[in-house]
Parts: structure tokens; sequence; C-alpha cells
């Protein structure tokens, strides 16, 4: 048993800008002050005063390093969804029960390269880093009486099982195995952590006493099909989790109770994946499904599973251990937005809003308020993706103040050009994902600019290509296994996210896949449906650990597309190889960043578009 003591820091607070407009100067600093002081934050450290705080928000802001400013700004909610004021907490104050007994948050989130841990709640905690190294901290969970945090990490280069003390912040290492240990949660009594482990060969649920470590853990489950994602109930009889033993990732109970008959089909519905289960403290079992038109919460009591009922959208969550709310994580477009619902109105108490990295774990725990108060002394900015200047070499001379093009080096492309404001983050991921993989992945592309003078591809109307501002990644390494594809319906949207093999495969980088993969290639082997659905879910879970791409890519500023509706018999309209990086643009003014107007006629025919002016590339780019 390892223990060592752990380093906390905190983030800092960032915010979306007001947009006020008013009709003298008394009657907008009247407005600002209005909205200033019912605005919620998204990450800061706590301020004297709310007024303060906005202030410092923006005179702190680092554009440039942040995804924040590539995301999406949350739509304002409706009349009748309630406005919410900070309640900032400060160390020494004194701890009001009802906000104690409310709790906190530990998620863990996308910070740079790495997902660390942070402490979070909407209403009065803000967004505080818990830990901070250069490794992945995940899926954490609060014990029962909130004193204690197990998480997983591969910070000694394989993935164990950690214990944080919040009253010592002493750390323990409680698997301390070469195995994929993951997923750690909490018996009733605090007594032993549930966690899903490969130690046997396939992924299996396995129970550990925290009381006796020396003791080997006890394997529940034991079929050939990988089971992950366990939860313990609160009565402690049952543990619901995710297995693929039925063929489809179904949610599963094993009853503790029972030796004949111990593991039960809960969702019973093999048409749709499953996965995520968690219960509420009376012990309602909830779990998300995806039914082709994005996630969806779906709850059901253990004790009649006729009663499956729908919750409403998000991706997956964590039942308040002293109240009707769920926290729930709904995946986007290029993250993670976070909100918090009421179960009994099934309405949003706190609206979805956009975190600033994909949220991968949450645990929801309470009555330890005065053990997290020494991290706000220790706030500090959130990471950067990476240490990166602009060194690109951009034409100054181009007419009208419009944008250039610059040569990337030593990458292989029909066209190897990007724009000059861009550039410099796709070189700088090019080097980290370069750190992780230890092979070059994005030296090879199938297309980085297409000039307007080439066609785009049939039925393609909107291409990022043409701006300078995209590039589509070459498929290839998917026919040798070190690329796979998982599909994600998000908004009644189809979207792709892509893994990518590393070399080492120790566990010191990436991590197992908990979803099966999507082939396209299906399409073409013969069977009706696969070629009507435009491919098809793949039998088992790929071994081995993956990075994900399109995760660190969204770090830096790339951002994915949707399909197209008719990617189904269209191979290009997937569009699952593309990213883009809008800077807030969209097409038509990205496009008269780069091409004076003229040069954007109509096609008169096919998709060649007349062009009179072109913008001059610049020969270099120094990375």
């Amino acid at each position: 048993m390892k223990k060592t003591k752990h380093k906390t820091e905190s983030s800092s607070l960032r915010s979306f800008p007001f947009f006020i407009a008013g009709i003298s100067v008394c009657l907008l600093a009247f407005i600002l002050w209005q909205e200033t002081s019912q605005n919620r934050p998204v990450i800061t450290p706590v301020p004297d005063d709310l007024t303060q705080r906005e202030e410092d928000i923006q005179s702190t802001a680092e554009p440039g390093i942040s995804l924040a400013e590539e995301q999406q700004s949350v739509e304002e909610p409706q009349q009748s969804t309630p406005t919410f004021s900070f309640i900032p907490i400060e160390m020494g104050q004194e701890i009001d029960q009802e906000l104690d007994d409310i709790g906190v948050l530990a998620i863990s989130m996308m910070d740079g390269v790495y997902h660390n841990l942070f402490i979070y709640h909407p209403h009065f905690f803000p967004l505080t880093r818990l830990t901070n190294g250069n490794w992945d901290d995940v899926a954490p969970a609060f014990s029962n009486d909130g004193s204690k945090l197990a998480y997983a990490s591969n910070q000694n280069g394989r993935w164990d099982i950690y214990i944080l003390d919040l009253q010592t912040y002493e750390l323990t290492n409680i698997t301390n195995s070469n195995a994929y240990d993951m997923n750690p949660g909490w018996s009733p009594d605090d007594q032993w952590l549930v966690f899903d482990s490969d130690r046997n060969g396939n992924r299996d649920i396995f129970l550990q006493s925290i009381k006796n470590l020396d003791q080997q853990p006890l394997q529940l489950t034991l079929n050939q099909a990988n089971e992950f994602l366990p939860a313990w109930s609160p009565d402690g009889r049952k543990i619901a989790y995710t297995s693929l033993e039925s063929g489809t990732q179904q949610i599963w109970i094993a009853d503790l109770d029972k030796v004949e008959g111990r593991y039960m089909n809960i969702s019973q519905a093999p048409a749709v994946v499953n996965s995520h289960p968690f219960w509420s403290r009376e012990g309602e079992l909830y779990w998300y499904n995806n039914q082709g038109a994005g996630q969806n919460l779906v709850s059901v009591s253990p004790i009649d599973t006729s009663q499956a009922l729908t919750f409403m959208p998000g991706s997956f969550g964590s039942h308040s251990p002293t109240s009707h709310y769920i926290a729930m994580v709904k995946h986007n477009r290029s993250g993670s937005e976070l909100g918090i619902a009421d179960r009994n109105t099934r309405t949003m108490w706190f609206p979805y809003q956009q975190m600033t990295g994909r949220i991968s774990g949450i645990s929801w725990g309470a009555h330890n308020l005065d053990l997290l108060l020494p991290l706000l002394n220790q706030a500090t900015q959130p990471m950067a993706p990476a240490e990166w200047s602009d060194q690109s070499v951009a034409e100054t001379n181009i007419p009208y103040g419009r944008s250039s093009l610059i040569q990337l080096q030593d990458i292989k492309a029909p066209y190897p050009y990007m724009h000059s404001d861009v550039s410099w983050s796709f070189l700088a991921l090019r080097q980290s994902l370069l750190g992780l993989l230890e092979w070059d992945f994005l030296a090879t592309l199938d297309n980085v600019y297409l000039p307007i003078t080439d066609p785009s591809s049939p039925q393609i109307l909107e291409n990022w290509l043409y701006t300078g501002r995209a590039f589509e990644i070459d498929p290839a390494p998917s026919s040798i296994d070190w690329l796979v594809i998982t599909r994600e319906d998000v908004d009644g949207k189809v979207f792709w996210r892509i893994y990518l093999r590393p070399i080492n495969q120790s566990g010191a980088v990436g991590r197992q896949l908990q979803e099966r993969v999507w082939s396209f290639d299906q399409r073409s082997m013969g069977s009706p449906e696969a070629y009507e659905q435009g491919g098809s879910y793949s039998l088992d879970i790929p071994s081995g650990y993956w990075v994900d791409f399109t995760e660190l890519a969204a770090q830096f500023g790339w951002v994915r597309l949707p399909a197209l509706n008719n990617w189904r018999t269209y191979y290009p309209g997937t569009q699952h190889t593309i990213f883009v990086n809008q800077a807030l643009l969209d097409l038509d003014n990205a496009l008269l960043d780069l091409y004076p107007p003229e040069a954007l006629l109509p096609p008169a025919t096919n998709s060649v578009v007349p062009i009179r002016l072109t913008p001059t590339p610049v020969d270099e780019a120094t990375e």
C-alpha cells in the first residue's frame, strides 16, 4: 500500500462576455450592474464581490489558449427557468448547513492534453482544480460520508484505483496491479469498493475491501463478455453495471443475495446502446441509452422493470446524495455541457452550461465543504493545451486587409497550405499528438486546403477546405486497426469520434474503450441491414489502449462536423475525417476573410467557382 501527499490547485473561472446595448451612458451602466450581479460563473477564483469578479474575468482572459472561445454560447434560459446568483464562500467562513447538505460535484475533465479532477457546484463553489499532474485522473467517486474521493489514475504508468483522503490529502493506491483498473464505486458503508478490471482477461466487476488491502479483490462477474461501469445500490444488495453478455451493450444487475439467478438484464433493449448506470438515494436506477437521435436518460425501478421511463437528454450523470436533483452531463460537438435536473418535475433546475473541456466522469458528494475550502486559497489559471507561440510567416502585402495562406512543412497533402490564423494551432496539435502516439498521424493528410478553382465533392455544398481552416485526416490507419471510429448521436445529428492507437500499450498513454466501434466497411459486406444503415457496430470492443483524437483536437480549437443527411448512402457525407477551426466564423465570412467578394461568384456549371483573384501563399511556416 503506497501513500503519498497529494498536491492540490484550483482553477480560475471563465465567463462569456456580455452584449448589452443602451441609449445612454447611465442606462448602460445600470443594465451592466444588473446583469453582473446575476451572472453565473464558469471558472474563477472566489472574489470579494460579484462585480469585481466579472471585471477580473474580462481583464485576465487569455485568448488563443482556451477552447472556451471556440465553443458556442449557451442560449439564454426561458423566463420560467430560475435565475441564479452566485453565492461565494471563503476560507474561514462558517458553512451553512443547507450548503453542506447540498454538497459539491467532483468531475474529471479534459484540461490541456490530460484529464484532471475538479470540484464544482454552479450555485456556490467555483470550478476548482483538485489534481494537476502530467497524467490522467478520471472516474471520480465520493465516499458516502464525503470524506474521501476514489478515482482511477495512470500516474504510475498503469491504471490503478486511488483514494484521496480529503481530511489529510493523503493518497493511497488501492489496487496497485499491472491490470487496467477503472470506474470505482463505494458500498453504502464505505467499507468496500467496486470497480472493473481486465486482470483475468476481459473486463469484469470486482470488489475490494478497504479495511484489508492485502485481501485480493473478489470477482463478481465471470463470463467472457466485457462488463464495466459498476454502481452499488444504496441498500447494498445490488450492483448495476454495463455488459456485452447479450451481444449488445445492456444494463445488468447482480443481486448479492442470490446465487442462482443472480444476474439479470434490466434494460432489455437490444436495439439501442445502454450505459452508465447510477442510483438515486431511494434505490431507483438510472442509465443512459442511445436511441439514434441523442442520448436519453432512462429511469427504472429495479422492482418493476416494466416501468422504464425516458427522463431527458444527456450522456451520463450523478444523483444528489441528499435531494431529488441529478447532475447531468451532455456531450456536444466540441466538448460537454453540465446542468442539474429536478427528478420530480423533470425540468432543468440549472440549465445546461458549456464547460471548458470534455467531461469523462462525475460524482456528487455531500457534507465535505469544510474539507474542500482550503482549495480556494490555491486558485490557478486553467492549463493551456500546450505551450506554443505563433511563429508563422504570413504575407503582409495582401490587399483590403484579407488574410493569407502559409505552407506547412513536412506535411504530405495535395495542397499543404493553411490559413495563417490557425496554422499554429494545427502545428501544436500535431506536436502534442506525436508525443502521445509516438507516430506522426498528422504527417499525411487527404486534404488541408482546396483552391476554389477545384471542384468540391459532389453533394458537399459547404466545404470548409476552401477556407484554409480545415483539414481532412487520412483514414488509412484504420485498415491495420490503428484507427477506430465510434458513433455519437447528439441533438438529432450524427457525429463521429476518432480513436488512435499509441505505440506504448502499457497503460501510460490512453484508455481502453467502453463502447463498440462503427464499421463503414460493413455496408459492402452483403448485409442488407448494414447497407441501409451505412454500416454497423462491431461485435466486440477492440482491445488495447487508445487516444481520443477528437477530444484532443477540440482542445486546440479543431472540431468535427456532423454527418450529412445522406451519409448512409453517400460515404463522403459522413464527414468523419474533417476537422474545422472556425474561430466563430460562418462559412461565408471565412471565405471573405481569404478571398475578395468578386472571386466568390455563384457557380455557372458543376462545382467550379470562377475566380478573378486568389491569395498569394507564403512559402514556409516555421514550426
